[in-house]
């Protein structure tokens, strides 16, 4: 009794409707700044996982693939085409380091990037190719006899020894070293550092 002679009604409710207004407000204050945090967060992370897909998939110099991006893109054209055969193939220009000292990063710079334009053309839908390191490329070529493969990778040596380097002494050589992955075969491409 006391306390309603003391307080009027309106006085009380204004008092905790306002307050629970406040309480309201601020929580969803924090729910928004929250909200906006974790969306930071995933941004950052998706730039970051961006950032590092490039990194270990895509060789910046010669804008291509590297070794492991050749490794996936290897085990997803063996599930697509199962009854197909396919040779991997390590393709490396010869003397590499001695064109580099002789000629010049430029030039090396410029043999590389002419390889993999041939490369680049020279495949199908169903083929892959990467960039490994010291003038060396990986493909994965798909063939139906050895006589046709050797003839295709004939034609890729000499398109790539086109390149001209400036001078007439020298001549630009690939080698290539060949695995053959029938059809029917268990095909796998191990991810790992690789050199021929």
């Amino acid at each position: 009794l006391m306390l309603v002679e003391m307080f009027r009604q309106s006085e009380v409710y204004g008092i905790a409707f306002e307050l629970v207004s406040q309480i309201i407000g601020a929580l969803v204050g924090l729910a928004l700044f929250t909200a906006l945090i974790c969306v930071f967060f995933v941004l950052n992370k998706r730039r970051a996982d961006k950032v590092i897909y490039n990194i270990e998939m895509v060789n910046a110099e010669l804008d291509c693939a590297t070794y492991r991006k050749f490794c996936v893109d290897c085990e997803t054209v063996f599930r697509r085409h199962k009854n197909s055969s396919f040779a991997v193939v390590a393709a490396k220009i010869n003397n590499i380091g001695y064109i580099e000292e002789h000629f010049g990063d430029e030039k090396t710079k410029g043999l590389l990037k002419h390889m993999r334009n041939v490369l680049q053309t020279s495949m199908t839908l169903a083929e892959t190719y990467a960039y490994n390191a010291d003038g060396e490329f990986f493909l994965l070529l798909s063939f139906t006899s050895r006589k046709t493969l050797e003839l295709r990778l004939g034609s890729i040596a000499r398109f790539v020894g086109k390149y001209d380097l400036g001078s007439a002494d020298f001549r630009i050589a690939v080698s290539f070293s060949v695995y053959e992955a029938a059809k029917g075969e268990e095909r796998k491409i191990k991810y790992g550092k690789q050199s021929a």
